[in-house]
This record gives structure tokens, sequence and C-alpha cells, in this order.
């Protein structure tokens, strides 16, 4: 199948020059919210990637140019077994946690606040999965629009790392929202009105991440949860509900993290000119310099969960230690699984040219 022939293009439609279909590709943050759950995408060329590697379906020695708008409609391959696996695991975690959370609902609280806090859990489903469709639009859109990844695996590593990162670091975000921005000893005397307050802001942050996805623009649901919270909490209860002194430390986090951001993609890609693409031999060079890349990016990541949260490990030099370990590790593994991986390609090319 990763070796037939493309489909024809689609006729072309009005008097102009080219191919122009009348449906537009739909966005990829559109696509990670229902390519998990269609099999062939929409008509007139829609449908996020292909499930083919632009590797495996090029003829020997050709390397296929890939259109991340291009889609293979019926060609399509259906959802694995991993992916449906995987959300099935997904589905159960959150009803364990959503079981959890409501046999602990005060039985004594009125039925507005207890209808609140059962409607919650929904809420909160929704907003993560508003959110995870748009935060993996964020993370592996330039592997998606490269051809590294399939529109179907970048969903469903995305859900197993969203999951991963909202298990074991989530609870550090949690509570920074639960008392970072809003003054709880405001509402002792209203404590339902302090339920109100995150029901709504939750909800609110999930439709407009819905929206803001629909429409293929990255946003930041954080924001939108920050940003409700203070607006109801003006409303209810005014300036004195506020913690100030939270809420100028996450402004100033909002400012110097795309600074930092940027300053830290210049410095990577100025390296990389550099070191790999203006050396000679650049390919081999790059494929030298891979494992540092991917050791570094993973002992960063571990960093961020051995550092604090559930996963700490005390003290902080030994947590380093262990992150750089498991960073190392993934690094020394790669041009093993590379090299299997390429093996099983020329094995699938040479079995087809000899057929």
């Amino acid at each position: 199948r990763a070796l037939a022939p493309p489909p024809p293009p689609p006729p072309p439609t009005g008097t102009g020059i080219g191919t122009a279909t009348a449906t537009p590709p739909p966005t990829f943050a559109r696509g990670a919210c229902f390519g998990l759950f269609t099999r062939g995408g929409t008509s007139g060329g829609g449908g996020g990637m292909r499930e083919a590697s632009p590797r495996a379906s090029a003829p020997p020695g050709e390397l296929k140019s890939h259109d991340p708008g291009e889609g293979d409609g019926p060609n399509m391959a259906p959802v694995p077994i991993s992916a449906k696996v995987a959300a099935a695991g997904i589905s159960g975690i959150f009803l364990a946690y959503a079981t959890k959370y409501l046999l602990e609902i005060n039985p004594s609280s009125p039925l507005l606040v207890q209808s609140l806090a059962k409607l919650s859990v929904f809420a909160a489903f929704f907003l993560a999965y508003t959110n995870g469709a748009n935060d993996i639009a964020n993370s592996v859109g330039t592997s998606v629009g490269s051809g590294a990844l399939t529109l179907r695996m970048a969903i469903l590593l995305g859900s197993i790392f969203e999951l991963c990162g909202g298990l074991f670091v989530g609870p550090l975000v949690s509570g920074t929202l639960s008392h970072g921005i809003i003054d709880l000893e405001s509402f002792e005397a209203t404590p339902n009105t302090l339920v109100k307050v995150m029901f709504c802001s939750i909800l609110g942050s999930a439709f407009s991440t819905l929206g803001a996805t629909l429409y293929g623009v990255p946003v930041s649901a954080t924001k939108g949860v920050i940003t409700s919270m203070v607006c109801l909490a003006l409303i209810t209860k005014g300036a004195d509900a506020l913690n100030m002194s939270g809420l100028r430390l996450m402004g100033f986090t909002f400012l110097i993290s795309p600074i930092a951001g940027m300053l830290g993609a210049y410095l990577l890609h100025t390296a990389i000119i550099k070191l790999i693409v203006q050396r000679p031999s650049p390919g081999s060079r790059a494929a030298a310099f891979q494992p540092f890349l991917v050791a570094v990016t993973i002992a960063v990541s571990m960093l961020s969960i051995t550092s604090e949260g559930p996963l700490a490990i005390d003290p902080f030099p030994l947590a380093i230690l262990a992150s750089s370990i498991v960073g190392g590790v993934a690094g020394m593994c790669l041009p093993i699984i590379v090299g299997i991986q390429k093996r099983n390609e020329d094995d699938i090319v040479q079995s087809a040219v000899s057929e």
C-alpha cells in the first residue's frame, strides 16, 4: 500500500490556471481535533497528513516532496490498534479520577453547588480536550509539516505526553491557579461563590479554546482560565479578592517567557547553521549531532519532573544527575532505533523492486 502510486489530482475548478480545489485544506489544529476519529479526511484535498511516510512512498533513491495540506482521502489507513488502546487507557484514567472526585463531594453542600461540582468534571474534560488539540499543534506542528510525523501519530504521541504532563507536573500548575490568583480568604464566608467562579472559569476557557482551535489560532488555555478568574473575582468580591503578588509574578513570566523562547531559538538556530549546515557533508554531521540533541532535549524535559512534583528528587544536583542519565541513555539508543528503521525501509523497497 505504501508503494502504490498516488491518487490522481482533483480536477481544477474555475477558469484560472492550476489545480485549486473548491474546499481549502483544514488547518492542523482542526485536524488535531477530529483527525484521529476519521478515516479519509474531508473532500477537496483536506484531511491532514498522509498515513504513509514520504520516504516509503518515494521511488528508490528519491525523496518525495510532502505537502502537509495534502490528503489521501480513502487511501488513508484506518486508525491503528495502538491508537485505540491509548485512547481506551486515557479514558480509563480519566474515569478513575472523575469517580474519585465525585465521591469526595460534600453531600451536605447546597444542591446547586453539588451539581456544579459534578458538572465541573465534564467541563474539565472538555477543557482538556480543546487544550490538548491546540497544544499538540503547537508542539508537533513543525514535525507534521515537514513529514517527520503523520497526523495520527502526532495526535497519538501528543495525547500520551499531554496526559503524562498533566499527571506528573499538572498539580504544580493547579496549585498556582487555585491559590496564586485569587485570595481564598475573601471567599471564606461564601464558599459557594468560589465554586461558581471556578466552574465558570473552566467552562469559559474551554469554549474560547475550542473556538480558537477550530479557526486554527494557537492560544493558551491557561491565560483563559487566569483572566476568567480575575474578571469573576472582581465582579463578585472586588479588587480585594485578587492576589496581587501572584498576579505580578505571572505577568512577569508572561512577559519574559516569549523573550527567553526567542533567545533560545536564535542561539540554537545559529549553532545548527554554523556547526552543521555550513560545514562539509551537513547530512553526516546532522546524523552525528542528532543523538546529542535528543539527549539534551530529554534531559531538560526530565528535569521538569525530577526537580518538582510527585517524582521530585532531593537534593537538586541529584535531580540534574538523574535527568542527565535518562537523556544520555536515550541519546545512545537513538542510533540503534534509526538503524533498525532504515533496514526495515530498505527491505520494503527491495521486496517491492523484486516483485
